[in-house]
């Protein structure tokens, strides 16, 4: 009776999956209507740099590969929470968008739409779960389970501490931003009517520290689960923690030289080449993992990484050693 009870429930989760993946694809398709409408939110004709022409592109796309596999999780490996996690994101992202960017379109004139505040207040509500649910995924990986029940005590705890104080913040009475870089400020057509202060403000608006925080926590979490871990667990581990050591330090290196020393950083291709291994990098890493697809050959990718990185470095800094030593000489 059991096990026929687990397999109706595993068949009603399988098909859920698939019902949200439906939802998610009429997401896709109506962000296709809209730059076919002419609000090029997923595409920049007028930028002549590759990230700001293309960049936007990156976030539907990583929603719908996370949401494909969350799905192919829940109907093949259904005891795996992940699976539901990466199901959230692909949907809340995708309809964010939806909301935010067809309510930006209407606000600057390019579409008629009398409902675009409200448009506009959704998508601001839902971005934030969508990455919430993101950084979670560490926390759970691999085998979509708490690492014990201090952290699981500790998960749920901060989950709905986090999801309170994001449905606070979107009904809080502080002006929402939008724009493309965040900087037109717009009342919210929702919200509480309670005095706000500055120090209160500041308090509900830092609730994406908090989702940083939650993502950091996952991974003490996941370095804390490789030290108690046997069997397949460590090789499943590599592969996230190669793709973060390599992709993650990327993009983060280049976020951090744009910002302080070299900001046409972002005006190539390079940027935006980064964009992509990261955000679709994610999705593919969590499946060859979950799935156990080729999975010792992380082995072979990180001794090829280390012999020609280092062969790569060492070039390098033979050729512009060789440069800097001809100039003294020359001069």
């Amino acid at each position: 009776m059991l096990n026929l009870t687990s397999a109706k429930e595993y068949r009603f989760d399988a098909l859920l999956a698939w019902f949200l993946l439906l939802v998610t694809l009429i997401g896709q398709i109506g962000l296709l209507l809209l730059e076919w409408l002419g609000c090029h939110i997923l595409i920049n004709p007028t930028s002549a740099y590759p990230a700001e022409a293309y960049g936007l592109f990156m976030l539907p796309a990583s929603a719908l590969a996370f949401a494909i596999l969350g799905t192919l999780i829940n109907t093949y490996r259904p005891d795996n929470r992940i699976g539901w996690l990466s199901c959230v994101y692909g949907l809340l992202m995708t309809w964010a968008l939806v909301a935010e960017h067809s309510g930006q379109c209407a606000f600057e004139g390019r579409l008629a739409f009398s409902s675009y505040r409200y448009a506009l207040w959704l998508g601001e509500l839902l971005s934030p779960f969508a990455f919430l649910s993101l950084a979670l995924l560490p926390m759970f990986f691999p085998n979509g389970r708490f690492l014990s029940v201090g952290w699981q005590r500790f998960g749920i705890g901060i989950i709905v501490f986090t999801a309170a104080l994001l449905l606070l913040r979107a009904l809080w009475p502080i002006p929402m931003l939008i724009g493309v870089l965040d900087q037109t400020p717009f009342p919210k057509p929702i919200a509480l009517s309670v005095p706000s202060t500055t120090w209160l403000d500041a308090t509900i608006g830092g609730a994406d520290f908090v989702i940083v925080g939650i993502f950091f926590a996952g991974i003490i979490s996941l370095v804390l689960r490789w030290r108690q871990s046997h069997g397949d667990e460590p090789q499943q581990m590599k592969w996230l923690v190669y793709h973060l050591a390599t992709a993650g330090l990327l993009f983060i290196a280049i976020e951090t030289i744009g910002a302080t020393v070299y900001p046409a950083i972002f005006d190539g291709w390079f940027y935006l080449v980064a964009l992509t291994i990261f955000w679709l990098g994610l999705p593919l890493v969590f499946g060859l993992a979950i799935f156990k697809y080729r999975l010792y050959d992380v082995d072979i990718i990180v001794n090829r990484a280390l012999v020609y990185g280092s062969l790569t470095g060492l070039l390098a800094l033979i050729y512009f050693g060789s440069i800097i030593v001809l100039q003294r000489l020359f001069t």
